[in-house]
């Protein structure tokens, strides 16, 4: 399984965008994907409205019926990932 983390803030860069594009991508090559998001975007997403670009963004990983975790998950996941991916 690959983990996808999600940590730097969205309202200043746009790395997120190719969290999500990486993904989608391994998603649809049927690699097993679990995303989660920490730090600055997890704050970001807590304090920010439905309606912001970045939130409906990250909507799109539902294409893949991908479930955007939070960090309680991540020691877990580390566990079980044989492989990382931060952005």
């Amino acid at each position: 399984m690959k983990l996808v983390i999600f940590a730097s803030d969205p309202v200043i860069k746009s790395t997120y965008e190719q969290g999500i594009e990486v993904a989608l991508n391994l998603a649809e090559a049927e690699i097993p994907v679990k995303t989660v998001m920490t730090g600055n975007f997890y704050r970001a997403y807590l304090n920010s409205d439905a309606d912001s670009v970045f939130r409906k963004k990250i909507k799109q990983l539902t294409l893949f019926d991908l479930e955007l975790l939070t960090s309680e998950h991540l020691a877990a996941l580390f566990k079980t990932s044989d492989g990382v991916m931060s952005f």
